[in-house]
């Protein structure tokens, strides 16, 4: 047996990684098949009270207490007997150590103690005798330092430790996330394991977080273990032979499209797509791997599967959606609004005009009333708390705070929480005449007493993320959730307030430069941040003062009402917490809280910047991207082919498109009586705003847009326009030879005619159905008709 001291292993060691106790409701129906050294009689003794409780706290106790047996190498615990034996006894203290060390799992030290606490209640549970240990775990009480280094002293199994140690990727800002290698062990050694490791961490370490990366490692390990089990051959040194290596990759690449079939969730119409995505992305992972010497280039090339999905209709973020009826629509889900794939113009000019603006002006209504209501019970309490002139004591404090109470006792708690902790401690750990046994059992409500203090939960955490990226969309969600507010020595340097406003500034990791973004906020973004800030001090100076990670960041929150500080890394699953805090407010949103994210909304405002300004640059400066961000990835499929091929037939200085209906032009044109009502049709005819009214919806717009610039507007192109706007341009040429002066209107579309034609007529402008158009109309312009109306 090959042995190993703790001690001599690297000081951030860890040996359980939190993946490794999601085990899911389903799995838990066999909970046997996840034990190795609890069996028989006294396994099925303590998974008694585990399962019959339904508390997860249970279950994953005993199965890091499997863990812990497994690495100290210890004999299967099988019988009753066992349990009340001297050596059960020291086994749990030894658990109790390994679960304040660092070194066996890598958790928040809150999680250690009710872990501890948890392992302690299922053993009282069991119905058999059990030996306890002398240390007795508490809910709220940490674990002795002498246990921990009890445990840090002791020997452990190699090989169990290996097959249970995380392999470990680090990105460039810091963060960890776990690639599964262990099924590669038994078949290519420990020693080709851990190069081919180091080979995804060199990849891993100039990267922010890579999926693509894990899941590249994740199913080469399960490929090897695949075909070693199929009795094929599979060596370290087959894999530097570049002729092995070009099959290897072909059938590599089959079982990885395999995924299909082997995965539990439906099939979407994007799943082949998605796949054919991520092989392109392994193929840069195996030739770096190759660069590195760790595996051998191919003999002729990477098989690239089929790179015409990547271009084909599979892909983009499609979804299969059903109603209540039954009928499926297939729909795309990059925008806060859902988008069929087939739709008319009238209702692609509804969706892009209309529905999508009035769909994120919802949205961001109900997160500004849910900010606005958290902070309005931040200053109720506080006017309670001034009711009270002077506290009394803790015992006082203690009675007039229980339920049965007949004294007002919110502001009571109020005024103690300001003036005792300055407006916040951890409930759940500290003992207070608020809550002397940590419950709010026949208490003051802890909710209700920490809105009023203002401390914040996840939800507020997940509202102000998402308000804030709908006012600026380089707010991504990791960026944001991740933005200090304060250095090392708890100074301020972020949200620093200037004549423009306060400059926020945070890291997009995706940015083609260094990431980094300074935002100048105003108005409602600027007091949203504002308040936050303020509001979250009381947590803020109690995460530093008692040393909790994450005290500098700017979003900080608690998980449970007045219970510990919580934050967000950029490896947290923000996008699932806020899909929760969204349907819970479904009764609000409708069916916008299936589809609402904060990086939808952000692409959201994106489209929305670029549909009021045209500018793609505006667009790609919104998103925090280069200049070189294409509309093509943010506008859904069907409303992209609808731009493209009815309203923009050219973006540079000006859009031009074919009018989209017969009209009399020149009939109505002939009759013009004035200036103004000459001005009047062509506004109406000639220059087409980009956003319609709703009563124009159903029939594409025609009313102009005066304050428009000239880099925004859209021609109506039609050889009756040509004609009019080309004769009025010739009549005001022969009246100014006359030397009459000509009305300002004439001016106006005279200098507007001879720039119009000067584009067309360019080398830049390259619809040659629209310059054909052109010359028609000038044999066809009649300046006789316009002589009148064009005088001053």
């Amino acid at each position: 047996m090959e042995i190993i001291s703790i001690n001599n292993q690297n000081s951030t060691l860890t040996i359980i990684s939190r993946g490794q106790l999601r085990v899911t409701t389903e799995e838990w129906t066999s909970p046997t098949e996840h034990f190795e050294r609890l069996q028989g009689n006294a396994l099925e003794l303590l998974l008694v009270p585990a399962m019959r409780s339904g508390k997860w706290e249970y279950k994953r106790s005993l199965l890091l207490f499997d863990y812990l047996l497994r690495v100290i190498d210890e004999p299967l615990i099988s019988s009753a007997s066992d349990l009340f034996s001297i050596r059960f006894r020291t086994l749990q203290s030894l658990f109790y150590g390994a679960l304040g060390s660092e070194r066996f799992i890598n958790i928040s030290k809150i999680s250690r103690i009710k872990l501890a606490y948890n392992f302690y209640s299922l053993l009282k549970r069991v119905n058999t005798p059990v030996l306890l240990a002398t240390h007795k775990p508490k809910a709220a009480v940490k674990i002795p330092e002498d246990l921990v280094q009890a445990f840090e002293k002791i020997e452990l199994n190699e090989v169990q430790v290996d097959k249970l140690r995380p392999y470990f990727l680090t990105t460039k800002s810091g963060t960890e996330y776990n690639v599964l290698l262990k099924d590669m062990i038994p078949v290519m050694g420990k020693s080709f394991t851990n190069t081919f490791f180091d080979g995804l961490k060199t990849i891993a370490r100039s990267k922010a977080k890579d999926t693509g990366l894990r899941d590249f490692g994740t199913t080469f390990a399960q490929f090897v273990s695949h075909i070693s089990a199929k009795n094929q051959p599979i060596t370290p040194k087959l894999l530097t032979d570049p002729s092995y290596v070009q099959t290897f990759l072909i059938d590599f690449m089959e079982y990885h499209f395999m995924k299909m079939v082997r995965r539990k969730a439906a099939v979407q119409e994007a799943t082949i797509g998605s796949l054919q995505k991520l092989w392109s992305r392994y193929r840069i992972y195996w030739s770096s791997l190759a660069s590195q010497k760790i595996v051998a280039y191919p003999m002729n090339a990477f098989p690239s599967g089929n790179p015409k999905l990547l271009s084909s209709d599979s892909i983009r973020h499609r979804k299969v959606n059903t109603d209540t009826t039954g009928n499926t629509t297939i729909i795309t889900e990059k925008l806060i609004t859902a988008v069929p794939l087939h739709i008319t113009d009238e209702e692609a000019t509804k969706l892009i005009f209309v529905q999508l603006k009035n769909d994120f002006i919802k949205v961001q209504t109900w997160l500004r009333e849910h900010l606005n209501s958290f902070f309005d019970d931040y200053k109720a309490g506080q006017k309670l708390a001034s009711e009270v002139l002077e506290l009394p004591s803790d015992d006082q404090v203690e009675r007039a705070t229980r339920s049965s109470s007949k004294k007002p006792s919110l502001p009571l708690a109020i005024k103690y929480f300001n003036e005792v902790h300055g407006g916040y401690t951890d409930t759940s750990r500290f003992p207070t005449p608020v809550y002397p046994n940590l419950e709010a059992r026949c208490r003051v409500s802890k909710e209700r007493l920490s809105r009023y203090l203002g401390i914040p939960s996840r939800q507020e955490a997940m509202a102000f993320m998402a308000l804030l990226a709908s006012h600026d969309g380089r707010f991504s969600e990791s960026a944001i959730a991740t933005a200090k507010l304060l250095d090392s020595n708890g100074n301020r340097i972020n949200a620093v307030e200037t004549d423009a406003g306060i400059i926020l500034t945070v890291l997009k990791e995706r940015n083609a430069g260094d990431g980094w973004h300074d935002v100048v906020l105003k108005g409602e973004a600027k007091d949203l941040v504002k308040k936050w800030i303020h509001v979250t001090t009381p947590l803020r100076n109690h995460m530093m003062h008692n040393k909790v990670k994450g005290w500098q960041n700017i979003v900080i929150y608690t998980g449970n009402y007045l219970g510990s500080p919580a934050h967000f890394s950029r490896s947290s699953n923000i996008n699932s917490t806020f899909r929760n805090f969204a349907l819970n407010y479904k009764f609000r949103l409708g069916n916008l809280a299936n589809q609402v994210t904060i990086p939808r909304i952000r692409s959201t405002r994106a489209v929305l910047v670029f549909l009021e300004s045209m500018n793609l640059a505006k667009m790609a400066k919104e998103l925090g991207n280069t200049n070189e961000t294409s509309l093509r990835h943010y506008l859904p499929d069907s409303l992209w082919e609808y731009f493209t091929t009815r309203w923009i037939r050219i973006f540079q200085n000006l859009l031009i498109v074919e009018a989209t209906r017969d009209t009399h032009y020149m009939q109505k044109a002939l009759h013009f009586s004035s200036a103004a009502e000459m001005d009047e049709f062509l506004k109406n005819h000639a220059v087409i705003p980009l956003i319609p009214t709703n009563s124009e919806l159903s029939d594409a717009s025609t009313d102009a847009d005066s304050e428009r610039k000239a880099d925004e507007l859209m021609v109506a192109a039609s050889p009756g326009i040509f004609t009019t706007l080309l004769s009025i341009s010739e009549a005001s040429r022969l009246v100014v030879g006359q030397g009459i002066q000509l009305s300002p209107q004439a001016v106006y579309w005279t200098e507007f005619t001879q720039r119009l034609r000067t584009h067309i007529e360019s080398s830049d402008f390259c619809d040659h159905s629209i310059k054909q158009m052109m010359r028609a109309a000038l044999v066809n312009a009649n300046p006789a008709n316009f002589i009148e109306v064009v005088r001053g």
